[in-house]
Order: structure tokens, then sequence, then C-alpha cells
């Protein structure tokens, strides 16, 4: 039995991102909309210096990006949410 998935783990990462790419384009998405998210996409795996989807791990990734975040500036932004809904 062939494993589809080990194939695609040994297909180069980029070639993920354009099939990602041509599938935000299908779907009618904004040539903003679209630009952007492959921008990030391709800015994450440089970062991470991934060359095939088999090397990607959510752990560091997931750890940096939720460390980039001021959880102070995100709470009160809820905090004004809430409070904006029950006026």
């Amino acid at each position: 039995m062939i494993d589809a998935t080990d194939a695609q783990r040994k297909r180069p990462i980029y070639e993920h991102a354009d099939d990602f790419k041509k599938y935000l384009q299908n779907k009618g998405r904004r040539r903003i909309h679209v630009s952007v998210r492959i921008m990030q996409i391709e800015k994450i795996i440089a970062e991470r210096n991934w060359k095939f989807s088999g090397e990607i791990t959510t752990k560091p990734l997931l750890s940096k990006r939720l460390g980039d975040l001021d959880c102070g500036q995100c709470l009160r932004g809820t905090i004004q949410s809430q409070s904006l809904r029950s006026q």
C-alpha cells in the first residue's frame, strides 16, 4: 500500500505554497489577500529554513508566534469590546 502523505512530505515546501496560492485565487480571494497570505507563509518557511513539508513541526512555530503577541494588549481589546457590547 502506498502512503499518499509520504509523497507529499517529500515535495518541496514552496510547491505546497504555490498550490495554496492557486487555491486562494480559484476561491475568488482578492489579489491583496492572496499576496499577504503567501508573503506570510513564505516568511515563516524562510525563518524556519524548511525545505520539505515533512520538516514542519508546530511547537516552535506556535511558541514563537504566541510569544510575539502583547497579551496585555489582547486582554485590553477583549475587555473593551465586551464593555462596548454591554452599553
